[in-house]
């Protein structure tokens, strides 16, 4: 692979017009500024694993293979992968996976094969001259195989200066809203869309090849870039792109968004809690002082280690300007080379007014120039986002709910609109690969799996998620939650061997039902009308629906729905059966005899089914809100002649589970499946909800509804 070159200067002859409140000369446009691109180098490296499986007889992943790369006198390096086959499945917490760990400061990387296909086949950076390369593998999976030709490295820094009045008054900042482009060295800002995406400069066009750093350290005393550890580093998902055409002044923007972060899985407004609010229009000059916060390059006198880290300064607007193409902010802000694509801070406000793109306080203009945040096109990009940043952006309506789309989103799957309207709601932003999902008519909120193994409750609300407990040391992923709460039962599979537990919400423990059953079971949802789990078998490449029996983990295979991504399932109050293949953010309504899954959608309206506005992962949860059973059916709640006698209700009231709820009534735990079964009414209003608490109320209100019997 070449070595990376800055790209050619724009040549731009445009006549600038004045706003309304603007100057009353005229000028040549400013030439908008070239990214100083890292100046690097490509080294090469000569790595090939071969093909090779983990050993057998291991219980644990292990390091197959391991090389150091290495670019002699850099004071960074970035890998490229010609070749990262992984094996394994990310969905079942089994694919093979990369670790890389610089040899200066040890920072470190996990890359699996999701992530190195988001990174487009490169790292993030790393520190130093040598990076540790290793291969790790889990247990009874394929061969995997690593091959690597060349590694990108640095050399020497660039600088282009437009500063004011000859003096650099710019000092260093640390606003965590604020981040680095690189290689190409431009300034990018989360911003107060629905899901945090990034604004910069147009002419700094966020590629695949591109990396957003926040954190940035200082530079070396030489002036060469420090990253921030990978944890701080984000690849550039370019499907979320929107670049202005032509990027000239006053037209010079793009909207886009990152992957989340390969080692902590979260995007960079979960990491960095802050974010730009957006102006609706630049304001009219009024005396206002302006801020622009970026990684500009600089010169002497300043300090070489202040090169490409974060800075800023304050001073006079200048107003607004019409362009050939569009809109500018004028201020004699100091800025530099590497200021592209800088918030453009109004400080009476703290609203951010426009996007740093041209500096020419230097020539005849005797000022810098941002797109003004009102430009129509800017508007018509923020209002029509792409990709993970239109994720979640419509009202939440329904009763079925999806959670871990790749904004770590939770959010309603509306069935009911009309086909066009149809869309995916969010309500919050939860969690990292939170992928199980069920909901409590009892709590009155959802239990959710997260992937480093947590059990969280979830408001229907949007309100925050809370830690009920961890699960028990070396519990599998549960990709799959189902929850009865006529016995309050929560059961969860483990994708990666397909057993069936019952999930103590209060202490975490995995009780196995049955034995495991194999395949790659990545959804499980409990049906409180037919009283059996439904669970998604995807191992043979084809989504296929399985019944479970929840007393012997035994399932029966009904068939294939017709799709091959769905990671889902959801039961509605009415016993409909719902998933979505990710593949198409289509919804599909699963017949439960068959297994065959139709798009949920009105024939012959012309419109595409299902619903759109989800940009999902490889793993994704489903519930749907059901409501509690009626007040004379909560007397219902065991099976006569069975040995477990919290095994379930079977249609027929009688002494038997009069004595079953007397026994729950004494015992009076708050947790655990059984004795909670004593919960069954509000002590203020009677109603057959639980509150929490055991009292005279729980009892009468379960002899009244014995005695009614059940419909």
């Amino acid at each position: 692979m070449p070595s990376i070159h800055p790209p050619l200067g724009y040549c731009l002859g445009v006549v600038l017009t004045l706003a309304a409140q603007a100057f009353s000369q005229r000028g040549p446009e400013p030439a908008p500024p070239t990214p100083p691109f890292l100046a690097s180098r490509t080294v090469p490296v000569v790595v090939d694993s071969g093909r090779i499986a983990p050993p057998a007889g291991v219980a644990q992943p292990s390091v197959v293979f391991a090389t150091v790369v290495e670019a002699p006198g850099s004071s960074w390096v970035r890998l490229r992968f010609d070749l990262a086959d992984l094996a394994g499945s990310v969905e079942a917490g089994t694919g093979a996976y990369l670790r890389l760990t610089s040899l200066a400061d040890g920072a470190s990387q996990r890359l699996n094969a999701e992530h190195v296909r988001q990174w487009g086949m490169t790292s993030a950076y790393f520190n130093g001259a040598a990076v540790l390369v290793e291969l790790i593998a889990h247990p009874g999976t394929a061969a995997s195989r690593l091959v690597m030709s060349g590694i990108t490295a640095s050399d020497e820094p660039a600088t282009i200066e437009t500063i004011c009045d000859g003096v650099d008054h710019r000092v260093l900042s640390s606003d965590p809203r604020v981040g680095r482009l690189a290689p190409s060295t431009c300034t990018a800002w989360i911003i107060n869309d629905t899901n945090g995406g990034l604004l910069t400069a147009g002419h700094c066009d966020p590629a695949v090849t591109q990396v957003v750093q926040f954190n940035v350290p200082l530079s070396t005393s030489s002036g060469s870039s420090v990253a921030p550890p990978p944890e701080d580093q984000y690849a550039v998902d370019v499907a979320a792109k929107i670049v202005s055409s032509p990027t000239s002044s006053g037209n010079d923007f793009a909207y886009f968004s990152v992957f989340p972060n390969s080692n902590t899985g979260l995007m960079p407004l979960q990491r960095q809690q802050a974010r730009f609010t957006l102006a609706a229009a630049a304001p009219v000059l009024n005396g206002q002082t302006i801020r622009v916060t970026g990684y500009g390059t600089t010169s002497l006198p300043v300090p070489s280690t202040w090169n490409v880290a974060q800075k800023t300064h304050a001073e006079a607007y200048l107003g607004l300007v019409t362009t050939t193409n569009g809109l500018t902010a004028r201020y004699r802000v100091d800025t530099t080379s590497g200021n592209s694509g800088s918030p453009v801070i109004d400080e009476t406000t703290g609203l951010a007014i426009a996007v740093h793109t041209h500096g020419s306080c230097s020539g005849s203009l005797n000022a810098n120039f941002g797109t003004a945040i009102q430009h129509a096109p800017l508007q018509a990009a923020l209002n029509s986002p792409a990709g993970v940043n239109a994720s979640g952006r419509a009202e939440p309506v329904g009763d079925v709910f999806l959670i871990g789309d790749r904004a770590n989103n939770l959010g309603a799957v509306d069935r009911i609109s009309a086909i066009s309207a149809r869309r995916f709601g969010k309500v919050a932003q939860t969690g990292v690969w939170w992928q199980g999902l069920a909901y409590s008519w009892r709590a009155g909120a959802f239990f959710a799996t997260t992937g480093d193994r947590k059990l969280m409750r979830v408001p229907v609300d949007g309100g925050p998620a809370t830690l009920l407990t961890p699960l028990q040391a070396g519990a599998p992923v549960i990709s799959g939650l189902g929850y009865d709460g006529s016995l309050d039962r929560l059961y969860g599979v483990a994708a990666s061997t397909g057993q069936l537990y019952r999930v103590n919400p209060c202490t975490g423990a995995l009780t196995p039902i049955g034995a495991p059953m194999g395949g790659l079971v990545t959804a499980l949802e409990f049906d409180p009308v037919r009283r059996t789990l439904w669970a998604i078998d995807n191992a043979a490449g084809q989504s296929v629906l399985l019944r479970i029996d929840p007393a012997t983990g035994q399932r029966e295979i009904l068939g294939q729905l017709g799709a091959s991504a769905c990671h889902g399932l959801a039961v509605t109050a009415d016993g409909a059966l719902f998933t979505v293949d990710a593949a198409t953010a289509t919804l599909w309504n699963v017949d439960p005899f068959t297994g065959h899954a139709a798009a949920v959608g009105s024939p012959g309206d012309g419109s595409p089914p299902g619903f759109t506005g989800a940009v999902l992962v490889t793993a994704f949860g489903m519930s749907a809100i059901t409501p509690p059973p009626s007040d004379r059916c909560i007397a219902d709640i065991a099976t006569e002649g069975n040995s477990d006698p919290f095994a379930g209700p079977d249609g027929f009231i009688t002494g038997f589970d009069f004595d079953v709820f007397v026994q729950a009534f004494f015992a009076a735990s708050r947790c655990g499946s059984g004795p909670y079964l004593a919960d069954v009414a509000d002590d203020q209003t009677g109603q057959p909800v639980p509150d929490g608490f055991l009292t005279g109320v729980d009892f009468d209100a379960f002899v009244q509804a014995f005695f009614a019997g059940c419909p």
